[in-house]
């Protein structure tokens, strides 16, 4: 090879590293630009540099991105622990669906074999509510007057 051919040789290859090497850092920068995190790049011993430089086929420095991910753990362990509770929510609910027949003057329900029981049995059977008993006023009033009017004194 005669000089010119050997610097038009180097030429070429210096050009096709600075094109590699200027297509390297522009996909770099974008990352940068879209990433609120910060983005650090380091060669072997630890020291700052900005290019991804390679020597022989051998990457002699290191690109990092550090993501601080603090708060989406945070975000997930809430997840975790909501998900749990209504899961636990669901396992203990017993619902009661379609169309229950009810007398219409006593108020008892018939159940699948044919049998009236009262409101609170035939609830209490069939979900996990329990049931606590007192009067309404109007009811305290029509069955138990004198007590509601010594309550009104």
């Amino acid at each position: 090879m005669d000089k010119n051919s050997t610097s038009e040789h180097l030429n070429n290859e210096l050009r096709q590293k600075i094109l590699k090497l200027t297509a390297s850092q522009r996909k770099f920068e974008e990352l940068f630009d879209l990433l609120p995190q910060i983005v650090v790049e380091t060669d072997l011993k630890g020291n700052l540099t900005y290019a991804n430089n390679k020597e022989n086929g051998q990457t002699n420095g290191l690109r990092s991105i550090i993501v601080d991910i603090t708060e989406r753990k945070k975000k997930e362990l809430v997840k975790e622990v909501l998900i749990e509770k209504l899961q636990k929510a669901i396992s203990e609910i017993k619902t009661l669906r379609g169309i229950i027949p009810i007398c219409s003057h006593c108020k008892k329900i018939r159940d699948d074999k044919g049998y009236y029981q009262q409101v609170e049995t035939y609830v209490s059977r069939h979900t996990e509510a329990e049931f606590s008993h007192g009067l309404c006023p109007e009811c305290e009033k029509k069955y138990y007057p004198k007590y509601y009017a010594r309550q009104k004194k």
